[in-house]
């Protein structure tokens, strides 16, 4: 907007000064601050165009990284409910052990001890 305004002045200045003869010097300051203002536009959009693609560069990093967060949630559930499983097997398997050996006699002490020994 300030560049619009400076650029307006500046040739409102320029057809003044050729009907009324103004001073020169103004004329020149005038396009000296229609300059600054203009090179300081580029700069501002250059650095806005900067920040424009490290958001996108951002916003692709937050998806990749949400998506990875998905993957690693949906493992997360898969260990555990293998987990969970392999528990109740185990608790399972103890259970029939337990069960198998009060049915069982006991083994004399004789038994146990090796023909080598």
């Amino acid at each position: 907007a300030q560049l619009l305004e400076a650029h307006a002045h500046l040739r409102h200045a320029e057809r003044g000064a050729h009907a009324a003869g103004v001073d020169v010097t103004e004329h020149a300051w005038l396009q000296q601050l229609l300059r600054a203002a203009e090179a300081e536009a580029d700069t501002l959009r250059e650095a806005l165009a900067r920040a424009a693609i490290r958001e996108a560069e951002h916003a692709a990093e937050v998806r990749a990284l949400s998506v990875q967060l998905g993957v690693a949630r949906a493992q997360a559930e898969r260990l555990s409910a293998e987990r969970d499983k392999l528990l109740d097997l185990s608790n399972e398997l103890r259970a029939d052990l337990n069960r198998l050996a009060s049915h069982e006699p006991a083994a004399p002490p004789s038994a146990h001890v090796r023909a080598d020994d």
